[in-house]
């Protein structure tokens, strides 16, 4: 490459070599547009931790609420589903960019989060999941006594 040609390789080049094709296999292996490797639906997944709990948010555009299942096992919470094709049987598809199929996710819950008080939401192909924290783990005041 010409770029390595006109930059001095430094110690830590060769590292940086190899973290960009870890990148690059990686970013092949897993792309970002809603299919996984094998090309079957992967619904996109978002979390985020406010100061009550764990919110986690997912899109699942086409998927019906009756064909989502939220379970929680132990600390794992498990979301599965399927996104059907309802395609007309007199027509002849010429082209299809959408995928199909069944999904399952799983993530490990940590002990500070209430998994007995887990929400779930379904508004405009946004699956909505909240897990309160434990009232062990919220944060507190504590009162200070004056003696």
């Amino acid at each position: 490459m010409l770029y390595d040609a006109l930059t001095e390789a430094g110690p830590f080049e060769r590292f940086w070599d190899l973290r960009r094709e870890f990148d690059r296999l990686f970013d092949e292996a897993l792309p970002a547009n809603g299919r996984s490797a094998r090309g079957t639906f992967a619904p996109a997944l978002e979390a985020e931790e406010g100061d009550d709990g764990l919110t986690l948010h997912m899109e699942v555009p086409g998927v019906a609420p009756d064909k989502l299942n939220v379970s929680i096992d132990g600390r794992v919470l498990s979301i599965e589903g399927e996104r059907s094709a309802q395609r007309n049987d007199n027509s002849k598809l010429h082209r299809s960019e959408r995928v199909f199929g069944k999904f399952s996710r799983s993530l490990r819950l940590p002990e500070t989060y209430d998994t007995d008080a887990v929400e779930a939401k379904h508004q405009n192909g946004v699956l909505t999941l909240h897990v309160p924290k434990s009232v062990a783990a919220k944060p507190r005041a504590v009162r200070i006594e004056a003696q």
